[in-house]
């Protein structure tokens, strides 16, 4: 299966509340509000630390019903380039950064 052709709303999560349950391991990260649709995508090398101190976290607890769907059978060298594609073909919300006004 190609890597833009996962569907996150079929994979293991947790709810934003929730997410000192998230595991210990490698991996990348979808946010998902009520309707599975995609509002961010990140990785880490430690997901359940990552969420200690989440730059977007207030962002997240906006986001209705949020979920924290992940993945973290990949290969840990790899975490980086697949975030990248996967941003890339989902262009979630909260991933887009904003250009300076000039």
């Amino acid at each position: 299966m190609e890597i833009t052709q996962i569907n996150p709303a079929k994979l293991s999560a947790v709810s934003i509340e929730e997410r000192d349950e998230l595991p210990e391991q490698p991996g990348i990260y979808f946010v998902l509000n009520k309707d599975d649709a995609i509002q961010y995508i990140g990785m880490s090398v430690n997901l359940q630390k990552r969420w200690y101190s989440h730059h977007r976290q207030s962002d997240f607890d906006l986001i209705e019903d949020g979920k924290i769907a992940f993945i973290t059978s990949l290969p840990k060298h790899y975490l980086q380039e697949i975030e990248s594609v996967l941003i890339k073909s989902f262009v979630p919300k909260l991933n887009i950064k904003l250009k300076p006004k000039v």
